[in-house]
């Protein structure tokens, strides 16, 4: 299983596709979106995902279709979590951390915990994210 993602980040815009772990974004700058997409051939399903962004709280699941965070509004993105859906919610565990300002590296996290903070005004700047087989 292969995950893939983009982001908006300040000052740069929408960065080029990371995968399975890469490191997406730029310390010291705000990420202010995020696109996640997976793919399994062989296993259905797909990503639901929501972000706290600024100012805005937390916004409604999204599929790989769309994207977590705002575009051209200078908002920084706080929170996400993220799970996967169907058959692959089965097979995989999807796992993901948050580069926090003020905090650094979280632990990872998985299966819809919360990476980020809520309610302490600090920005996400960078994220890995993976799917693992479980077990």
């Amino acid at each position: 299983m292969r995950t893939s993602y983009t982001g908006n980040v300040q000052d740069y815009g929408w960065s080029k596709v990371y995968e399975n772990g890469g490191t997406l974004g730029v310390q010291g700058k705000r990420l202010e979106a995020i696109k996640l997409k997976v793919a399994s051939p062989q296993v259905a399903g797909n990503i639901s995902y929501r972000g706290h962004v600024q100012n805005i709280g937390w916004q409604p699941y999204v599929n790989s279709s769309s994207y977590i965070g705002t575009q051209g509004q200078s908002l920084r993105l706080e929170a996400f979590d993220a799970k996967l859906t169907g058959d692959l919610a089965t097979k995989f565990d999807l796992r993901y951390r948050a580069y926090v300002r003020g905090i650094g590296w979280q632990p990872w996290v998985s299966n819809g915990a919360m990476a980020g903070t809520v309610g302490q005004l600090r920005q996400i700047e960078q994220v890995q994210i993976e799917a693992v087989p479980k077990g």
